[in-house]
């Protein structure tokens, strides 16, 4: 796989990533044992995400792995 050795780093990213935990903490029940319909909360859900920084996370990381990728051709 050419992720092999790929390790991010997340300093700059800590308090997104606190804050999807967090996210992903309060849906956990609903979405791993079904005690909602989804289509009741997934909406909710992503803007949630979206408003913790996960586009930022995605970004920083995707950033990252592109740098890595360059420098282990």
């Amino acid at each position: 796989s050419p992720a092999m050795g790929f390790v991010p780093d997340t300093n700059s990213i800590m308090t997104e990533l606190a804050n999807i935990t967090n996210v992903n903490a309060e849906y956990k029940a609903r979405m791993e044992f079904g005690t909602a319909p989804r289509s009741e909360y997934w909406d909710e859900y992503m803007q949630k995400l979206e408003n913790a920084g996960i586009d930022k996370v995605r970004e920083e990381i995707q950033k990252q792995y592109n740098e890595f990728l360059a420098a282990n051709k």
